[in-house]
């Protein structure tokens, strides 16, 4: 039951009570209820009307629908406590440092379901631009430039020559050059290749016999001249050979491996082979329909292959929050900053926007807003007011009857 409710009841039995005693109230008994009851229903009466008059306008009572006169001062009053007390500029900036971003971005991502409602809307969002899109108006303006781009001396040069640099500085290039040898070693040995190998070992040798070689190879290729030796003999000692130089490069692989490095530092520095490069490049630039070529990848992509796009996405997001979470610093300071530029800009515009947010919701909203969170709790006025007159009725009577046995 509500206190509204009780001090309705209370009244109407104070009412009920003070109109019932009227007829009986000689006596000391009947003079007591009559004034507690009496006493009850004015206070009850008089505390209805002061929260009635607060938030509903009465008749004949200019100050009555008190929060709706007084509600600009009141909504004033709301924007400077927000603004001054709770949210002043130095305490939101204050709240902003101390607040770990990457945390609650963690949080929304692992135990809200943010991955799956931030893949959806990305999914959803990539779909709609990929349908929306003129693949072939795209790839029209974007060809010239990219055919332009790809013509450039330098884009060839030094980015291939940067990239082979990098790759042969680093210590895992060794590890993998290993692996081509072990790799090499394995097809070399092969039945199939070994039958490639027996068709033309003839002219295999003659063409070593023109080149710096190994001794043996090159005794070999005299012997072959002098005894015509049959092709599985001269394919034993070339498997020997090769084999004998392929293990060694495996077992002790720094020696061969700083050979081919410097071959490959010779090749990077020589100039005409750029030049070559250069013009067999611009050369295919000039015939191939680059367009078409990169039309029929993007459409296909985008089409066929759409749910890969998609999942390359996904997993990029994922990476990239693994990222965030194995480091979280610069993420954090990066929107402390970005989020305190915000506040300094725009804290000006704070106490407008409480103001236009208030009044936007309508004329009424302060008078309706106090009666729901309060108003009940204002009735326990009226019941407070209720009890208070009977005491006070009571004791009033009984002082009277006093004053009157006193003085007669």
């Amino acid at each position: 039951m509500t206190n509204e409710r009780k001090a309705d009841i209370i009244l109407g039995v104070s009412t009920v009570g003070f109109i019932g005693t009227y007829f009986i109230n000689s006596g000391l008994g009947g003079g007591l209820l009559h004034g507690a009851f009496g006493a009850a229903m004015v206070g009850g009466i008089a505390d209805w009307f002061a929260i009635r008059a607060l938030f509903h306008e009465i008749p004949l009572d200019a100050h009555s629908n008190l929060l709706y006169a007084k509600r600009d001062k009141l909504i004033e009053a709301m924007v400077d406590f927000s603004t001054k007390d709770v949210l002043d500029k130095e305490s939101v900036k204050k709240e902003v440092a101390r607040r770990d971003i990457v945390a609650l971005i963690v949080e929304y991502w692992e135990n809200r379901n943010g991955r799956a409602k931030v893949n959806n809307v990305l999914k959803i969002s990539l779909g709609k631009i990929l349908d929306d899109t003129d693949l072939q108006s795209v790839v029209n303006k974007l060809t010239p430039h990219i055919r332009l781009c790809l013509k450039d001396h330098s884009f060839l040069q030094n980015k291939l020559s940067l990239l082979l640099q990098k790759a042969m500085d680093n210590n895992t290039t060794v590890k993998f050059y290993v692996a081509i040898l072990q790799l090499a070693k394995f097809i070399y040995n092969e039945p199939e290749f070994q039958e490639i190998l027996k068709k033309d070992v003839h002219e295999l040798i003659d063409k070593f016999l023109g080149t710096r070689v190994d001794r043996r190879l090159a005794r070999l290729g005299g012997h072959l001249a002098t005894n015509g030796l049959s092709d599985d003999d001269v394919l034993g000692y070339l498997n020997e050979w090769a084999n004998e130089q392929l293990t060694s490069s495996i077992e002790a692989p720094s020696a061969s491996y700083a050979t081919v490095k410097e071959k490959i530092r010779q090749l990077l520095d020589n100039r005409e082979l750029w030049e070559e490069l250069q013009r067999k490049k611009n050369e295919f630039l000039d015939q191939a329909d680059l367009e078409n070529w990169i039309y029929s990848n993007l459409n296909h992509f985008c089409t066929q292959r759409r749910n890969e796009l998609f999942a390359l996405v996904e997993s990029l997001l994922d990476v990239g929050m693994e990222q965030v979470k194995k480091n979280p610093t610069p993420i954090n300071a990066y929107f402390q900053k970005k989020l305190t530029e915000l506040v300094e800009d725009n804290y000006n515009e704070l106490p407008n926007m409480i103001r236009r947010t208030i009044v936007d919701k309508g004329d009424r909203y302060i008078v309706d807003m106090v009666q729901d969170k309060a108003g009940d709790n204002l009735q326990a006025i009226r019941i407070s007011g209720s009890v208070i007159g009977a005491v006070v009725g009571t004791l009033l009577y009984l002082l009277s009857i006093g004053v009157k046995g006193v003085f007669g």
